[in-house]
């Protein structure tokens, strides 16, 4: 009697472990793309919780958009828009991957000071003709006028 084994056995081996294999294969592609969206999406709430609390710390509407370069000031209102690359550092319009966009609206109030609601908003922006909303929070503050 010989010893060893046959051809066949050979090749359903390969091929069973061929199979299992790629099974394996394709879980570590889904965990590294879920991975990067977990990434991004710790990074973006990390920005816009910031975004907020700087908000809430701030006096006046006036100091807290001292802190950003870029912003649009109206009537009771400001625009805020700063943008971010890939690994999540400063960025230009043109070179961003995501935006961070703070939106301050006055609600009211009296010579005292005014009601300030504040929305902060991360998307990404890598691709242009489908922009997506990472996270959106809101809140609201009493700030002092200073005018």
């Amino acid at each position: 009697m010989k010893k060893g084994f046959s051809l066949v056995e050979v090749v359903m081996s390969i091929a069973t472990l061929a199979i299992i294999s790629g099974f394996v294969l394709e879980m570590f592609f889904v965990g590294t793309t879920l991975n990067a969206k977990a990434r991004d999406l710790d990074f973006a709430t990390n920005i816009a919780v910031n975004s907020i609390e700087l908000f809430k710390s701030c006096d006046s509407l006036e100091e807290y958009i001292g802190y950003y370069k870029s912003f649009e000031v109206g009537n009771s209102s400001a625009k805020i828009k700063k943008y971010y690359d890939e690994n999540w550092e400063g960025a230009t319009a043109n070179g961003a991957s995501f935006a961070l966009e703070v939106v301050c609206e006055g609600a009211g109030g009296n010579l005292a000071g005014e009601l300030y609601y504040i929305q902060s908003i991360v998307t990404d922006t890598r691709d242009t003709d489908d922009i997506k909303t990472i996270v959106n929070l809101k809140t609201a503050k009493y700030l002092k006028n200073i005018f």
